[in-house]
This record gives structure tokens, sequence and C-alpha cells, in this order.
């Protein structure tokens, strides 16, 4: 049986949200999937976190997942100043995705800009090899869900 993994770093709650959302669907499916929220030590306003990541800032990650007993990682990450947040970022920096395959979510407020390209690019630069993608709005998320599903439904 595959194991997943889903990765994520939330500060209002829609990243988290998306990212059990899917990972009830994978077990549906007949997947395993653990979670794992990103614990970072920048959790401040909205404001400041935009800044670090327009300015693409590193913030401190307290734990990593061990990710070696996965043979599927969903990463996702809200969108800011159209880039990764910075505890994602940080997270790509330190770890090794070599020989694993990773799904890439994002949520937004407004549009993703070139930031899922960025995302694919960082995953694909850490080794891994990226299988699929999806970004949606956050006031999208219940009604856009059946494209993840979809979307899932196909991941090998």
């Amino acid at each position: 049986m595959d194991k997943t993994i889903i990765i994520y770093f939330s500060l209002t709650g829609n990243t988290e949200r998306l990212a059990y959302l899917a990972g009830d669907f994978l077990k549906g499916e007949g997947r395993t999937a653990d979670y794992f929220k990103l614990p970072a030590d920048r959790t401040a306003s909205f404001l400041k976190n935009c800044r670090d990541a327009f300015t693409k800032k590193i913030t401190n990650i307290k734990e990593l997942p061990d990710i070696s007993g996965y043979d599927l990682v969903v990463l996702g990450s809200p969108i800011w100043a159209w880039n990764v947040a910075p505890a994602v970022r940080a997270f790509l920096e330190q770890v090794s995705l070599a020989d694993k395959k990773v799904f890439i979510f994002s949520t937004h407020g407004g549009g993703p800009g070139k930031a899922m390209a960025g995302f694919a690019k960082k995953v694909t630069d850490k080794g891994g090899k990226v299988i699929g993608t999806y970004d949606v709005a956050d006031k999208r998320i219940s009604k856009d869900f059946p494209t993840l599903q979809a979307l899932l439904k196909k991941l090998p």
C-alpha cells in the first residue's frame, strides 16, 4: 500500500482545511495519509508574513517530518505576495526529496501568479518529481474540491 504524508503550513486555516480534505479523500481511495503541519517560529501577522514571503525570507522550522518511509509527499502552502510561505520555503531548503513523488497544492486570496512554477522548481531542485499541482482561491475551496479529487484520483 502506498504511504502518503501531507505536509503543509497554514496560518489562517485555509491550507490546513484543504490538506485534511485531500487526506480524507486519499484515505477513501485506500491510501494511507499522515499529516504534518510545519511548525514555524514566525507566525506573526499576515502582513509580516507577506513581507517575508515577498523578500523570500527563510524562517526557522522547529521540527521536520521524517519522509523516508513515504512513497508520496503532498505539500501545501498558502501563497503570499506571489510566493510560497516562508515555512514551506524553509522546509524545502532543509530536506531532500530525492526519489519522491510530490503533489503540490496552494491556497491564495487573489491569484498564485508564478508561485506554482517556482514551487514546482524548488521541489525538482531538491530531487523530487512533481506529479501534480493544484491551486485554489480560499473562498472556492469547497466549491472547487471536485477538481482536486479528480487530480488526486489520477495519482500513481
